[in-house]
């Protein structure tokens, strides 16, 4: 049996995340930051992500995390909510389980009418 490789790569900024954050403003109101991690589905255990995403405008103290999956449309709560802070470089850490896309925002994402 072979080992299959963990991918720790990750972006805040390429075209896939203006594509999502894009995407996730037209249907909501909240302010959103993505993050998107080369691993895609989950990692197997709980790993720690550090990344200088942009929080402008959202409250620091009650983010929310969302792992969206993008051939199926739909996404669902990081759970257990992650342990997160900011350091002293403005790096957003956390730790997580899932992979892939994550959404954040400072309150339960709210639908536009």
């Amino acid at each position: 049996m072979s080992a299959k490789a963990v991918k720790l790569g990750g972006s805040v900024n390429n075209e896939h995340v203006k594509h999502i954050r894009a995407l996730f403003e037209k249907y909501y109101g909240n302010k959103i930051a993505v993050i998107s991690l080369e691993q895609k589905g989950n990692y197997g255990k709980t790993v720690k992500v550090s990344a200088k995403v942009d929080l402008t405008g959202m409250n620091k103290r009650t983010l929310r995390f969302y792992s969206y999956d993008v051939k199926s449309g739909t996404f669902i709560p990081v759970n257990p909510p992650p342990r997160y802070y900011i350091d002293e470089k403005g790096f957003l850490n956390f730790d997580t389980f899932m992979a892939g896309d994550i959404i954040i925002t400072d309150s339960a994402l709210l639908r536009k009418v």
